[in-house]
């Protein structure tokens, strides 16, 4: 787990400048998300109940 108070995200499709950047980084440095490829977190795709 990264102690810093800045996580690093390694998906393209999310940048420092977006609005959800923090919350997705310290999901993902928790281990609580994955994206659906190691480069792409696909944070405007659909959301289904599966």
């Amino acid at each position: 787990m990264n102690l810093s108070n800045e996580a690093i995200v390694p998906f393209k499709d999310v940048s420092t400048q977006d609005w959800y950047y923090e919350s997705v980084s310290r999901a993902y440095d928790a281990g609580l998300v994955k994206g659906i490829d190691p480069d792409h977190f696909a944070p405007n795709a659909r959301i289904t109940r599966e």
